[in-house]
């Protein structure tokens, strides 16, 4: 039986399948297959091939709308790959976008926000809280109401071990306005 199945591993080997599946960096892996445990592994955005800078732009601009829907629905491992990411991603590399849909998140999904926050060491910064992104630009009262909406989310997550992060969140939120 292992014999019949050596030419087709070579042909799989050869036509780069076998290849490109192991070398899939954590995030390939986890914008195929997006569960906790491979949400674990995501360090940086980063891809096992080279292609050009519009090819891998457009795969970041997929993988980005798959995390931003994901921490829209406030699930926790995405939100923990968020704020790695916003520390790992250089400025101007898809920074804002992170920033944005952590910034939504804490106002939509405050206790899971803060909780990714703790969890990824964020006792000392709140990536996002105080972005408003472009729906904000020119448009002082929205931004006035988009930070007392984040700040009233925020208020009301109790939990001992998460209200040293709100805290901090909060003072940020306040800084900036």
């Amino acid at each position: 039986m292992m014999q019949a199945c050596r030419p087709v591993l070579w042909a799989l080997t050869l036509s780069g399948v076998v290849t490109s599946a192991v070398a899939a960096t954590p995030w390939e892996r986890w914008i195929a297959r997006p569960t906790p445990a491979s949400a674990q592994q995501v360090q940086r955005i980063e891809y096992s091939t080279q292609g050009g800078n519009a090819d891998l732009g457009e795969e970041t601009t997929r993988g980005l709308r798959i995390l931003a829907a994901r921490v829209g629905q406030g699930d926790p491992a995405s939100l923990a790959i968020a704020v790695r990411l916003v520390h790992t991603t250089r400025p101007g590399a898809h920074l804002e976008d992170l920033h944005a849909m952590l910034g939504r998140a804490s106002g939509d999904h405050a206790q899971q926000f803060l909780a990714a926050l703790r969890q990824e060491g964020g006792d000392l910064s709140c990536p996002g809280v105080e972005f408003m992104g472009e729906a904000f630009v020119d448009n002082d009262a929205a931004k006035v109401a988009e930070r007392e909406r984040r700040r009233r989310a925020l208020m009301k997550v109790s939990s001992t071990r998460l209200v040293p992060v709100r805290d901090r969140c909060l003072k940020v939120l306040q800084q900036a306005g």
